[in-house]
């Protein structure tokens, strides 16, 4: 915290006044001394009344200044602001589902190739400093090593469905981990169609992980009634839940951008990341120096001048 003045350069007339009003004093302590001499006696002290009018001169000098109080405050950033955070690196666990049961056609052309497009366009609106993990699961999981976000866009290229069993809970254990290893903040975004039947119990799994400081996005692929588990997940883990279905698979695109950014951010905040230093100005109110100045004025001439 410090101060500045909007008008700084009338501080120039604090010397010039406390000048001015020492040599009143001066030739005002000549002209006492000559009155002593001639007529003995007690006289009132000049070092009081050179001290008021100096604090008086100061304050007014200070009113017409415009001081302001500076101080640095360190602000959470709201998402709209998160593009001043690009520079900080954050890791992103795509899950993808490999069961068999994606390539149902109930959304255009399947399943699978919808979840694909989203994981793409969410890699894509990533930042150039973030790193991609992705685990590829069906009876088992299977994760690629932190990749940049091209060389992420070009594994995705082969993801296909064709395996047996979704061990959702197994998934989610393993993308956990990952991120739990590389000490980044992250993100983890499950696509699939929720049809769990192997493995961990995803909403055990999921309450074991609600304390965790990583962000968490279900995306249900389809309209499989299985698939309402991932949003008991989501409640259960403290995450987010959306459906991209055969009405809302056109806007795909604009939505994983959308989940790209927010993950982001969710994971930049919970990880105590999402903030900067701002520098907030308060002005200082002329009226308590001013009315301080006309109460030093009263005791100054109390007495008369």
């Amino acid at each position: 915290m410090y101060l500045v003045f909007g008008k700084a350069y009338l501080l120039l007339l604090a010397p010039a006044s406390l000048l001015a009003i020492y040599a009143v004093y001066r030739r005002a302590k000549r002209v006492q001394e000559g009155i002593r001499r001639a007529l003995p006696g007690e006289l009132p002290g000049l070092t009081p009344r050179l001290a008021l009018a100096s604090a008086i001169a100061l304050l007014l000098v200070l009113a017409a200044s415009e001081p302001r109080v500076v101080e640095v405050k360190r602000v959470e950033l709201p998402l709209e602001e998160a593009y001043k955070l690009s520079g900080v690196p954050t890791l992103h666990v795509v899950v993808l589902d490999e069961s068999k049961s994606m390539l149902s056609a109930d959304v255009y052309p399947d399943r699978c190739t919808l979840a694909k497009r989203f994981a793409e366009k969410y890699i894509e609106g990533l930042q150039p400093s973030d790193l991609v993990v992705l685990v590829f699961f069906s009876s088992s999981s299977n994760a690629t090593g932190p990749l940049p976000r091209d060389n992420a866009l070009r594994a995705l290229d082969g993801y296909t469905c064709r395996y047996r069993y979704t061990a959702l809970g197994d998934a989610l254990v393993s993308a956990y981990s990952v991120l739990a290893a590389s000490g980044l903040p992250g993100a983890v975004v499950v696509v699939s169609d929720g049809g769990w039947n192997y493995g961990s119990d995803p909403l055990q799994v999921a309450q074991s992980i609600r304390a965790s400081n990583y962000s968490l996005v279900l995306v249900r692929v389809g309209g499989d009634p299985r698939g309402s588990l991932m949003r008991d997940v989501a409640s259960k883990a403290n995450g987010k839940y959306l459906e991209l279905d055969a009405f809302s698979q056109d806007l795909a695109p604009s939505i994983a951008s959308n989940v790209s950014a927010t993950a982001r951010y969710e994971a930049l905040r919970l990880a105590g990341l999402a903030y900067a230093d701002v520098t907030v100005e308060t002005p200082v109110g002329r009226e308590p120096l001013l009315l301080l100045a006309a109460l030093l004025a009263a005791l100054l001439f109390r007495d008369g001048l």
